[in-house]
């Protein structure tokens, strides 16, 4: 078991970056991305971090796209990406994205959605 280390830096600082859980299987010595063939285990790691994301958007940090970015993964490697991408407008709605297109350096607001959308795409999640 690891983590798909590309969501580092990608959406926040890293000390706010999470990443999307990964399973490996080596078959004929060579490693594979066998996480889609593991439902239970990525179910679970999607929990947590809604879990965390609940926690957090209630703090005073607020430093929830990271958290988001690897849920919104974990939910489209199980085939439920149309109702993570609600919760994220919902989340963008409240504000809790930014303001802007831009803050602290890392994509905000529409534009994160927008950018999420596109490296999701880019790395194979959807």
């Amino acid at each position: 078991m690891s983590s798909d280390d590309r969501f580092a830096y990608a959406f926040t600082a890293f000390a706010f970056s999470l990443e999307p859980i990964q399973i490996w299987r080596l078959r004929d010595g060579r490693l594979g991305d066998a996480t889609r063939s593991y439902p239970g285990a990525v179910a679970e790691h999607a929990r947590q971090l809604w879990r965390l994301y609940e926690r957090t958007r209630r703090g005073e940090s607020g430093k929830v796209r990271g958290i988001l970015a690897a849920y919104l993964a974990d939910e489209a490697l199980l085939g439920r990406e149309g109702r993570a991408w609600l919760r994220l407008e919902r989340a963008f709605e409240r504000g809790e994205l930014g303001r802007g297109t831009m803050r602290d350096g890392f994509p905000a607001g529409r534009h994160y959605l927008a950018e999420l959308r596109q490296f999701l795409d880019r790395t194979g999640y959807l």
